[in-house]
């Protein structure tokens, strides 16, 4: 695993320009997921530069498909926000996004808990070199790149209050990695389903947790979203 979180570097040039604009429609969307995950921040500025970063650098190479690009706003920003709402603490100390790929939804988060460490997870060099470049241009400060696998963390001690899973894995192994992973009090967070239908309750066989399907609001999105949050029983308190 390498860790290249001192390559975050304070005060680079910026190539994406801060003059962004916001839609109304744009605001409420961000006022509505603000309200529903209780964000101690709403980054409007920030998350309207990463968008611009995200069409102008990540779609081009290959980091998002260029179809995305119009509903960059509601499908991916606020989108990643609202996995901030199944939480049952105020702040988490610790983020950790697992398979973050261009940092959705680990950069939004990163913006809206500026307190917290957030650490961006993916296997691919070629990704954690792109969200790398990120980082660096928005200036997040509380970011830490790591490029290998999210497992290696737990085994290291790193414990995260929330662990953030958006089309990296599966329910089965997304859940037992939380088990494994996830601090006392802290909660894994996945990315369930955007159809109108509610989804099932996933079986996990001996998953020593509690699953519980949760349903994002109608106002908040552009369409039905349902995330999954994953709760491990500790028996015996550890420190995190």
């Amino acid at each position: 695993m390498t860790n290249e979180g001192s390559d975050v570097s304070r005060g680079t040039s910026d190539p994406v320009a801060s003059g962004t604009h916001l839609t109304g429609a744009e605001r409420r969307g961000l006022d509505a997921v603000g309200r529903w995950a209780r964000l101690p921040h709403l980054p409007a500025e920030g998350l309207a530069r990463y968008r611009r970063w995200l069409a102008e650098e990540a779609a081009p190479a290959g980091g998002i498909g260029p179809k995305e690009v119009p509903r960059l706003w509601t499908r991916h920003l606020v989108d990643a926000l609202t996995f901030a709402g199944p939480r049952d603490v105020d702040e988490p100390r610790r983020i950790v996004d697992v398979g973050t790929g261009v940092g959705l939804p680990g950069i939004p988060l990163a913006m809206a808990f500026p307190r917290s460490e957030v650490v961006l997870v993916d296997r691919a060099r070629r990704r954690a070199d792109l969200v790398r470049r990120a980082v660096r241009i928005l200036a997040l400060d509380n970011v830490v790149v790591v490029e290998g696998d999210a497992g290696a963390l737990a085994t290291a001690g790193i414990r995260p209050h929330l662990m953030t899973f958006r089309g990296s894995l599966g329910v089965p192994a997304a859940a037992r990695l939380a088990v494994q992973a996830v601090g006392d009090g802290g909660a894994g967070v996945l990315g369930l389903s955007r159809r109108p239908e509610s989804p099932s309750l996933p079986v996990v066989d001996g998953l020593d947790a509690d699953l519980e399907v949760v349903r994002v609001p109608e106002d908040v999105l552009d369409s039905p979203a349902w995330l999954l949050r994953i709760r491990p029983r500790r028996d015996v308190p550890r420190r995190s």
